[in-house]
């Protein structure tokens, strides 16, 4: 799970995918004594990182009026167990589309989401993606939120999707 050739104190990278599945770890001491190996293992104390268990964390995206410069705004929501410290250590991208411009961004950030009711705010280019122009066929516009974040310690990267609800503002 690592190693290092460094003398005491010394600090060990452990592989990241070794945490969830070792409980407890133990580090190795090995040297040589005017030509004699000697090795003590000691147990190591503390608590390690824990991954973020993706299943804990949930979203919602619902129209939030506009910003100060008039552009529609989507509100971002997270219900989740762990604290907003613990959300804003990860590394996070959101996005917004539209089925009525595919391939096109309609909207995106880098913000830590916070738990709900307080939420982050994603501005919509209205150019790019109209939010009240019906399709040919009168169906008004259905934008998407994808919402991504990758824990650094870790190394996992997990994805969320939800529609975006209620009634874009004019």
């Amino acid at each position: 799970c690592g190693s290092s050739t460094s003398r005491p104190t010394t600090t060990i990278s452990v592989d990241p995918s070794c945490v969830p599945a070792v409980g407890a770890f133990t580090a190795t001491v090995s040297f040589r004594y005017f030509g004699a190996a000697r090795a003590f293992p000691v147990q190591v104390s503390g608590t390690g990182p824990q991954p973020i268990d993706p299943n804990q964390i949930s979203f919602a995206a619902a129209w939030d009026g506009t910003t100060a410069g008039g552009a529609p705004q989507v509100k971002i929501t997270t219900t989740s167990s762990y604290d907003d410290p613990t959300l804003a250590s990860l590394h996070w991208t959101e996005a917004l589309t539209s089925d009525q411009a595919a391939g096109t961004s309609c909207g995106s950030g880098t913000q830590a989401p916070t738990t709900a009711p307080a939420g982050i705010d994603v501005a919509i280019d209205a150019n790019a993606c109209p939010t009240t122009a019906p399709d040919p066929g009168g169906n008004a516009p259905t934008f998407t939120l994808t919402i991504t974040y990758t824990d650094p310690t870790m190394g996992d990267t997990h994805t969320y999707t939800a529609v975006v609800t209620g009634t874009p503002p004019n």
